[in-house]
């Protein structure tokens, strides 16, 4: 790691093509299943809302190999703290979210209000502050963990689905954008995955059939492995259960 670029962990070693790799939602599910995957050849800044969760995760960690970083996400002074605390990042990994399924008929307009703010909002904010910095440099990654329900008609999934339509609308704009820089936008459109964010009643009738979050995590770091690619990058990649969706 160049002690230039990242001040923390300078003196441990760690391989000369380390990269640092920001992951949100790092505390549970697949955004744990990716830190856990990535730190072991780059170094990740774990980013979530509750601390002790992600100091969990970091116990399977390399100890040179990471730092934990408290944001929520939901909040713009928050966001403006994480972004304070950032050296240079090479990728970024939007991967918080949260779903809350109802019907479009019943669902309060705060439900709506959070899920976008969450799956959406806050992503673009930290995506604009970092996406100027990766054009001037020539290279740098953006990789979202979006959803199958952006592009698929599910019910009870309205909110939800705006937020993940609107956040697959934006990245696939973006990439037109800055692909001429030399930064690759990639979105892994995932189907229903075995994780918190389905209740256990559903994760008890159907995770026999559900992706696993590691699952997902190897095929992120398929992708990081193409970051010094200067030919080619992948746009989107859908991993869906062998069954299909729910």
């Amino acid at each position: 790691m160049k002690s230039k670029v990242y001040s923390w962990n300078s003196a441990n070693e760690m391989p000369s093509d380390a990269l640092h790799i920001v992951i949100t939602g790092a505390s549970r599910g697949i955004g744990a299943a990716i830190s856990r995957v990535l730190a072991q050849d780059h170094f990740v800044s774990l980013v979530g809302r509750d601390k002790e969760a992600l100091e969990t995760v970091a116990t399977d960690l390399p100890a040179a190999h990471y730092r934990i970083v408290c944001c929520d996400i939901t909040s713009r002074g928050s966001v403006q703290q994480l972004l304070t605390q950032l050296d240079r990042v090479d990728i970024f990994i939007n991967n918080a979210g949260i779903a809350e399924f109802g019907d479009a008929s019943t669902l309060p307009y705060e439900s709506a209000e959070r899920q976008i703010r969450t799956n959406m909002l806050g992503p673009i904010e930290i995506i604009t502050a970092l996406i100027g910095p990766m054009c001037e440099r020539k290279e740098g990654m953006i990789l979202s963990v979006n959803s199958v329900a952006a592009t698929t008609v599910f019910s009870g999934t309205s909110a939800y689905s705006a937020s993940k339509a609107g956040m697959l609308a934006y990245t696939r704009s973006m990439r037109q954008d800055v692909r001429s820089h030399g930064v690759k936008v990639v979105d892994v459109i995932v189907g229903a995955t075995d994780t918190e964010i389905w209740s256990d009643s559903s994760r008890a009738e159907h995770s026999h059939r559900m992706l696993s979050a590691g699952h997902v995590a190897q095929v992120v770091k398929g992708i990081v492995d193409t970051y010094h690619d200067k030919h080619s990058m992948i746009e989107e990649i859908i991993i869906r259960p062998q069954l299909g969706d729910l």
